[in-house]
């Protein structure tokens, strides 16, 4: 994968034309990438960056007088993407993505491999594997379950102090807000979807209107009925088993004035379920 151009990224350009350490830019001299040793030292650097809020890693500067070095490797091919992504992932939880660039100084025509070191997200960057260990057993350059942030020097150093804490979690805090914020405002502009059963002038399609019958619901004011419902339903308030309730006192079982009490409460819409009984009866192949 080629290196983007200078013309990409101008402020790297000039951090290559004028390079300077400061609490967001951490400057080495040429290293290599396949040292064990080095991988967990720069997996150091790249978390206490990330959990700085962001920075940069450029490579190819004397330590001390942060000259240009010309004796660089011949080959920059270690300096990749997939090498720092694999830096990340052995050391560092959650992972992330780092991107690499190779700037070519206007200066010295020397190309320094920049290393571009995203900001922490909703949570801080820790690590999760020691350091390699030498012959007496001691893990260098980086511990498991530590937090690195950028102190004064510049170095990348674990959390000395829990006031240290206050500007990592304030950026974890704010993270978390705009994802928030940003998903509420993708659900209130999200487009509605058309109903697939509605054609575009507002009429609903054959099958689907077809396949679908009206459910049949009680209503406040039922529709008039049949003749011939009607005297089914006078016949049903007069069977023997509507009859079997007590009559009121002043009233024998075969009232007539009973019968015709029922027979109003009927008409009044006090007998429900006998007009759904009338309008369900009515709903038959063919209807809808």
């Amino acid at each position: 994968m080629s290196a983007p151009m200078p013309a990409d990224r101008p402020d790297l350009q000039a951090l290559v034309e004028n390079p300077r350490e400061a609490l967001e830019v951490e400057i080495k001299d040429w290293m290599d990438l396949t040292d064990k040793f080095v991988r967990a030292d720069i997996a150091r650097h790249i978390a206490a960056l990330a959990n700085h809020g962001g920075g940069h890693l450029i490579f190819g500067f004397e330590d001390q007088s942060l000259q240009p070095n010309p004796n660089g490797p011949s080959s920059l091919d270690s300096f990749s993407r997939d090498e720092i992504s694999s830096i990340v992932k052995r050391y560092l939880v959650p992972t992330f993505q780092c991107e690499v660039y190779h700037i070519e100084s206007t200066a010295t025509k020397i190309v320094h491999p920049v290393i571009w070191v995203p900001s922490h997200g909703a949570v801080p960057i820790c690590t999760k594997a020691d350091g390699p260990a030498d012959e007496h057993g001691k893990h260098h350059c980086i511990r498991i379950a530590t937090y690195y942030i950028r102190s004064t020097g510049p170095e990348s150093v674990p959390i000395p102090t829990p006031d240290a804490w206050r500007s990592l979690i304030h950026r974890c805090v704010l993270h978390e807000r705009e994802t928030l914020l940003s998903a509420i405002n993708s659900l209130i502009k999200a487009p509605v979807e058309p109903n697939p059963t509605e054609e575009p002038n507002g009429s609903t399609q054959g099958l689907a209107c077809e396949s679908r019958r009206p459910v049949p619901r009680i209503s406040e004011d039922p529709q008039p009925i049949s003749e011939r419902s009607q005297k089914s339903c006078e016949s049903f308030l007069c069977d023997t088993n509507v009859r079997r309730r007590p009559p009121p006192a002043g009233q024998n079982e075969g009232d007539p004035t009973r019968h015709q009490s029922r027979v109003k409460q009927f008409h009044s819409g006090a007998w429900p379920f006998l007009c759904l009984h009338q309008r369900t009866s009515s709903v038959g192949p063919g209807h809808s």
